[in-house]
């Protein structure tokens, strides 16, 4: 089956895409970078904290890590505070993201949060 996905310059016909979601550590970032030479288009959607990855790890680092890899096509952020993605796409756009011809995607969580391994809500999307 062929994907397509346009861009802002042109239309792109893709083989395969590979979305990868819910990437909490730098470790998984740089494991993700080095299996996806070997890969068709991959997006990538890190669970964040504000501008940090779960294991504290800045998102401009995975953005500058990211950017340089071909087939890494688009960022996404998932399982995240919804009131907290504005700011995170701004960031993305700032490190030249979309002028990289990158895409972004993204799609918060319901509000839950972890409180002594439980799930509690503490907004309402």
């Amino acid at each position: 089956r062929i994907f397509t996905t346009i861009t802002t310059s042109r239309l792109r016909w893709l083989k395969a895409l590979i979305m990868m979601e819910t990437i909490p550590t730098m470790k998984d970032v740089e494991a993700i970078i080095e299996r996806s030479q070997k890969l068709d288009d991959v997006i990538v959607s890190l669970s964040l904290n504000n501008l940090e990855l779960r294991d504290g790890s800045k998102l401009r680092h995975a953005i500058d890590l990211m950017l340089n890899c071909e087939n890494i096509i688009g960022i996404g952020i998932n399982c995240s505070d919804p009131k907290e993605g504005v700011s995170q796409i701004d960031e993305i756009v700032k490190l030249d993201w979309t002028n990289a011809g990158k895409h972004i995607f993204i799609y918060p969580n319901s509000g839950e949060a972890y409180v002594d391994g439980r799930a509690i809500h503490k907004s309402r999307p």
